[in-house]
Parts: C-alpha cells; structure tokens; sequence
C-alpha cells in the first residue's frame, strides 16, 4: 500500500509532456483562433468553428437547441456561411503602410512627441520597425485565416458527402445541390487581361506583383532599400523582370508616372536591402498572383 502511495506522489510530482497528437491539437486550436479574431475584427461572426470545441460538440450542442435540424441542414448551412466568411477575408486588402504607421503612432501615443520635436531619424527608425512588423504580422493573419476556412469548407464538404450530398469545390468555386436548383457561390477576384509593360516585365502576373509590392513598399522606410528589393528580387532571383531592362532603366522607370518615387541614386545590392524583413511580404503577395494565375484570371 505504501508503495503505491510513492508511486501516485511520484506521478504527482512529474512533469508533463505533451504527446505529439495533443501538439498538434494546440496548433489546430491556436489557428482557429487567429482566424475567429480576424473574423470579430471584420465584424462576423461563425458559430460552425471554435477555438475551443470540435465539431462533434459544436453538432451536439446544436442539436439540443435546434432538435429539428438535421445535420445534413447543419452541413449546408455551415458550409455557406464559412464561405461567405472566406470571401469577405480574400477580398480584404492588407494594412498599408500609411494606416500602419498611423496605428503605431496611436498605439504608442507618439502624437505629442512629434507635434513638439517633429520626427527624427531615430524615431523613424523606431517606427518603420513596427510598421514592418505590424504588417507581416496583418499578412500571416491574413494567410491563415484563409487556410483555417479553406480547411473547414473540405472538412464540410466530405462529411455532406457521407450522407449523399453532392458538393464540388474546385478551382475555389463551391456548389451544392439544393431543393433541385444548383447553387454556385464565387469569389470574384480583378482581371487584368494584358501586361501593360511587356518590355519590362515577363508576363502581366508579374506586373501585378510589382503593382502590390510597390503599393505596399511606397510609403514604407526607405525608397532606395525597398526598390533595390524589388528590383533585385523580381530580376535576378525570380527571373520576372526581362533581362535586358537593367536596374538603371528600372529605376528611371518607377521615377516617372504613374509611380513617382524619389530613387536617385544606384540600386543596392541584395544584400543591403534588408531582404531578411522584406521577404515575407514578397512571399504573400507572389503567392496571390500565382492563386490569380492557376485560376485563370489572368490571360498573358
């Protein structure tokens, strides 16, 4: 009897590690939660997913206070809603960095600093920091919102499947059949059906690339590193910038209308640019276009 007292205290005492299936529970839940607080932050709500219950327990509590729903009907109508959800989170632009700036600035009451001193090159330092990071952090959010939803819409469609519902969601098209009529429900994205600058760039999905980089980057730090970046990133590691449009015409280039930035000196190399805090951004918007592309909204 005393042995198995030691041995409960000693299991009292032992520290707990989690296995590998309750890591990735965590991970699951700490992902529904960043998109559930995108969500709050657009102003909707989605009861079909939780950061907290599975969607066993999210059934089972909705049928005790709906007992005339079937699931089949909870099924139809979640998938509905989560990809209404999903459209409203595609077509939601990331923070700019004019607006992240201002944030900043109010977040940390730096109002009354700047109206009596003005801002000096420190305090810009301090700032573009935050900016940058406010806006990687608004682009992680962004992408995982989408991922979580995306998830939940091919988790839906394969449990409507079970009970012979047809649901196809290809090419991000969701349809279903419904009371005989074939509902399609769409995410329109813009379509831009030529490149408006052949001599410069590869093909229009890279024009577009440059046009969100370059509407990301314009009011962000400093010119020189940022356009040095995308120059150096689109031409030399990506190939998406034609070869014999060398950096001294690109940089004469975005110095003219429509873009009018101040770049006057030599471009820098790729590795005085920073790419390091650049480089996430790059990947999401290039992952955008190349969405754009495979759906085939863009015609080279």
């Amino acid at each position: 009897m005393f042995s198995i007292f030691l041995g409960v205290l000693k299991l009292k005492n032992m520290e707990y590690y989690p296995n590998n299936f309750d890591i990735e529970m965590q991970k699951f839940f700490n992902r529904r939660r960043i998109a559930l607080n995108r969500l709050k932050s657009l102003g909707l709500s989605l009861p079909y997913i939780s950061e907290k219950f599975t969607y066993e327990q999210l059934l089972a509590n909705h049928s005790i206070l709906d007992i005339s729903n079937t699931e089949t009907e909870y099924l139809k109508h979640g998938i509905e809603e989560i990809f209404k959800c999903l459209r409203a989170v595609q077509s939601e632009k990331i923070i700019t960095s004019a607006e992240a700036e201002r944030k900043v600035i109010e977040d940390k009451e730096l109002d009354v600093f700047i109206a009596k001193q003005g801002k000096t090159e420190e305090l810009q330092q301090y700032i573009d920091t935050l900016v940058e990071r406010l806006i990687s952090q608004d682009i992680s959010s962004k992408t995982t919102t989408e991922e979580v939803l995306k998830n939940e819409i091919s988790e839906f469609k394969t449990r409507l499947g079970r009970v012979n519902v047809l649901v196809v969601l290809e090419n991000d098209v969701l349809s279903f059949k419904k009371s005989e009529n074939m509902t399609e429900l769409h995410i329109y994205e813009r379509e831009i059906l030529e490149n408006p600058y052949p001599h410069i760039f590869v093909d229009v999905g890279a024009f577009l690339l440059f046009q969100d980089l370059h509407s990301i980057f314009k009011d962000l730090g400093d010119p020189l590193a940022n356009y040095s970046f995308i120059y150096r990133q689109m031409a030399e590691k990506d190939k998406l910038i034609k070869e014999s449009f060398k950096p001294e015409k690109f940089r004469e280039w975005i110095n003219t209308e429509p873009y009018n930035t101040d770049v006057n000196t030599k471009f820098k190399t790729y590795d005085q640019c920073h790419p390091k805090k650049k480089y996430v951004i790059y990947q999401y918007v290039k992952k955008k276009q190349q969405y754009y592309v495979l759906r085939n909204k863009i015609i080279t």
